[in-house]
């Protein structure tokens, strides 16, 4: 059913995209698989509020990112700037980014409790899909390196990528937005 709701509202905004309106400047998203995926020991959530700078054509973007797993015991804050340029004079399309991340670790190492806060650069290359009603998709990725903080030290769980290492890998393609 979810898969069926995300394909059909791409669907609409392909049918109907182009140029985001002058008019709409902001813009919150959110990434719905990742509510569905929030179970009794692991919570998600991923969403991003943006500004769109119509007349550079470009987006200033604050991506933020929460995790937390009960079983290690571990907890994870991200928050991302991203300036994100449209290279068809146009806003819509495909975009080249540069992104600093600030993350904040607090977790198990060993028998001790850690906390720690990392600072992160990277570049990215994305899509944007914008429809005339305001709803928008969109899909990137980004890699960059932690510039500050140790890494490598929780214990994590294998099928979830975590800012815990010094790169960063960054994939997102299912999030959905709404512009205003």
């Amino acid at each position: 059913m979810f898969f069926r709701f995300i394909s059909i509202l791409i669907l609409a905004i392909n049918l109907h995209a182009g140029s985001l309106s002058k008019d709409k400047h902001f813009g919150v998203e959110v990434n719905p698989f990742y509510l569905l995926l929030t179970g009794s020991s692991e919570r998600y959530f991923s969403g991003t509020v943006s500004y769109f700078d119509h007349e550079r054509n470009a987006e200033i973007a604050f991506p933020l990112y929460y995790y937390s797993e009960d079983y290690n015991n571990y907890k994870q804050y991200t928050l991302d700037m991203h300036y994100r340029k449209f290279i068809n004079q146009t806003m819509h399309g495909f975009y080249y980014s540069g992104f600093a991340r600030v993350a904040k670790l607090e977790g198990l190492s060993g028998n001790y409790r850690i906390k720690q806060t990392k600072l992160g650069l990277g570049v990215g290359i994305g899509f944007r899909l914008f429809s005339k009603s305001g709803f928008y998709w969109g899909a990137s990725l980004g890699i960059g390196s932690y510039i500050t903080g140790k890494n490598d030290q929780f214990v994590n769980n294998m099928f979830v990528v975590t800012d815990d290492p010094r790169f960063i890998f960054d994939v997102e393609l299912l999030k959905v937005g709404y512009s205003f």
